[in-house]
């Protein structure tokens, strides 16, 4: 779909720049997982069950079923690798070496996520050491980033599987986490100052491939450029200036089926493009795709990922309820 769109004058160095949205992803991440659990941190074990709640069900039926269609339909899905021990690590988010593709499950996006899924056992294990002491939650934490990333800088490891987990990529999640512990102090940022910001900022992760494309992305997109861009986002929160449109809100809620679907919807799109002669046509079903691709996201939340989630959680619920009255282990909203 990038190609369809570079047909149409957009620069491919930009629509490569979106690739910097999973760096954004990482720093909400982190400062999500601070700021909802600072006031009533949940139980470690109880914390892990409602992120796997929240985030594997839809991922391990999008992969389920991409993997069942390359099995009946391997000529469509030429840049797909299926093999049951790969199956089985992808739906673990075990991250593995997936032949010529690389550090790639067979649902690609999902490499984010067993980065996701890392983070979030780490974060389990701050607060069965950290108390019920926000702070102290995410210092753990990112000291044990910070240490993971310090050894793979010294001893530089050629297993695939000890650099995926020592990437400096894990610092992203240690910006957010830091900004949740800071963000009061953004209240005192003017509107002014914070829209400078973020023209700069989103000029920096526009501009990273046209001046230093070989610079890692934690640099270029990822602590610095993306952890401003959350940090102005607060800033406009702060103030009230909150994007309150029914629209908005329900795009939002579907980003994460959006995300896990729109590879898929925009491979295909590209197909169907890439033999149009006609540029107005071609541009008239690039759009459509976008639309669609928008829509399908919208239908997958509603029909699938919201049943799916609020049946396990109020599965998991009930298995609490009827435990020994631990800590809550539900982080409303997330």
């Amino acid at each position: 779909m990038a190609g369809s769109l570079a047909r149409f004058g957009v620069p491919e160095k930009l629509l490569f720049s979106g690739a910097s949205g999973v760096d954004i992803f990482f720093v909400i991440s982190g400062f999500v997982m601070v700021h909802s659990t600072a006031h009533r941190p949940p139980t470690p074990m109880g914390f892990f069950t409602n992120r796997i709640v929240r985030v594997a069900p839809l991922y391990w039926l999008i992969t389920i079923a991409l993997a069942s269609a390359v099995v009946v339909l391997p000529n469509m899905f030429r840049s797909v690798n299926v093999t049951p021990a790969g199956w089985l690590k992808s739906l673990a988010f075990i991250p593995y070496v997936n032949g010529d593709l690389g550090m790639t499950p067979i649902l690609h996006v999902g490499w984010t996520l067993n980065y996701e899924m890392f983070f979030y056992a780490i974060f389990a294990v701050a607060l069965a050491l950290g108390g019920n002491n926000s702070k102290r939650i995410a210092g753990i934490a990112c000291g044990a980033l910070i240490a993971l990333v310090a050894l793979g800088a010294v001893f530089r490891p050629e297993n695939a599987i000890a650099g995926f987990y020592t990437d400096p990529i894990l610092i992203e999640f240690g910006s957010g986490m830091l900004l949740a512990v800071l963000h009061k102090h953004l209240r005192n940022v003017g509107i002014a100052t914070a829209s400078v910001a973020l023209v700069a900022a989103a000029a920096a992760l526009a501009m990273k491939q046209y001046f230093v494309p070989d610079l890692h992305r934690v640099i270029g997109w990822g602590g610095g450029p993306a952890g401003l861009i959350v940090a102005v986002a607060l800033v406009f929160e702060a103030r009230g200036m909150v994007a309150r449109w029914g629209a908005v809100q329900l795009l939002g809620a579907a980003s994460y089926a959006l995300y896990l679907i729109h590879p898929l919807v925009l491979a295909a799109g590209t197909r169907l493009t890439a033999g149009l002669a006609s540029p107005s046509l071609a541009a008239l079903v690039t759009s459509a795709i976008l639309v669609g691709v928008i829509v399908a996201a919208v239908v997958v939340h509603k029909l699938i990922e919201v049943p799916i989630t609020r049946f396990l959680r109020r599965l998991f619920d009930r298995r609490r309820l009827a435990g020994s009255g631990s800590r809550t282990a539900d982080i409303p909203g997330v």
